[in-house]
């Protein structure tokens, strides 16, 4: 894992999230559903601006997904799907690999192609995802 942290490859959804800061205040702030490059749709996840910035281009991503929702509102109210729920559905293993964790224990990893996803879309994923 380099040091700049997971990149965002795409931003899927926003909210607002009320926060209790430390000294009791309530702020409203807005987090972003996002999904990380190299990483499978089941790592997608609900994530601060503060949390996304290890990703440098996180504010041109974040300016690029408000243009285009700003374009969508009219044409569709909030989906309930973030995404299709096929990108989680194993469509095949196409491949494994065993190694070794940091306890020594032994870990498979499975190359995952994902139903409605292209073959440049799989990824490695542990056995117990």
């Amino acid at each position: 894992a380099d040091a700049e942290g997971p990149v965002v490859e795409k931003i899927m959804s926003s909210r607002s999230v009320k926060k209790k800061m430390e000294n009791g205040e309530e702020v409203e702030i807005e987090e972003f559903y996002v999904k990380y490059k190299n990483f499978s749709y089941l790592h997608c996840q609900w994530a601060s601006v503060e949390e996304l910035d290890k990703d440098k281009r996180i504010q041109q991503k974040i300016k690029r997904f408000k243009a285009k929702q700003g374009q969508n509102k009219f044409l569709s109210e909030i989906d309930d799907e973030l995404f299709n729920p096929d990108y989680v559905e194993v469509d095949r293993i196409m491949d494994f690999s065993r190694s070794t964790d940091d306890n020594g224990e032994p870990v498979m990893h499975y190359l995952v192609k994902w139903c409605s996803l292209p073959y440049e879309d799989s990824t490695w994923e542990l056995k117990q995802n």
